[in-house]
């Protein structure tokens, strides 16, 4: 039996989470057991919601994963310091999932949060927001469609070589 907050299975139930850091996720949930050992990850996300959440998927898979995901929830890894910039952020909202992630210092350079993509500052936050999601279908998608767009407009790799050209042009 996996022991966690109503709210969450609730949620969790419409959302695809992705572990990416265990510190972040001990965080995010913290009265989880999430890993038995730093060796053997424990999934009770999956084990309750086996049709929710996935193992690790790659390259296609992945993308297949994404485009029939109504939520995503994105966390950084603790190496970025407050910063955003995740290949996630641009997988989700590629793909066309509303994409949940934590409020970053730099993530308005790259989305407007509550219109192309959703931010948290807080747990209890996070939670309200995801079921706000759920409860509202029709805005949710108004959001991963905008996240979508501003991603195929703006972050796309032919986009991001140009800037890095750009800027070495800069210094020669």
């Amino acid at each position: 039996v996996v022991a966690m907050p109503a709210v969450v299975r609730r949620a969790a139930a419409q959302t695809l989470f992705w572990r990416q850091a265990r510190e972040a996720n001990r965080q995010l949930f913290p009265e989880e057991t999430l890993f038995r050992s730093p060796r053997t990850p424990d999934r009770p996300l999956r084990a309750a919601f086996r049709s929710r959440c996935h193992a690790p998927v790659y390259g296609l898979d992945l993308f297949r994963v994404l485009s029939q995901s109504r939520i995503t929830f994105n966390r950084h890894s603790d190496m970025v310091a407050g910063d955003a910039g995740n290949i996630r952020l641009f997988e989700a909202t590629g793909m066309g999932t509303c994409l949940v992630t934590e409020r970053c210092r730099n993530l308005g350079d790259l989305f407007s949060d509550g219109t192309e993509v959703v931010t948290y500052a807080s747990i209890p936050e996070c939670v309200e927001k995801i079921r706000y999601l759920v409860d509202h279908p029709e805005e949710r998608a108004r959001i991963a469609q905008a996240g979508q767009i501003r991603t195929l407009r703006d972050h796309t790799p032919l986009n991001r070589a140009r800037t890095v050209s750009d800027e070495l042009q800069k210094l020669i």
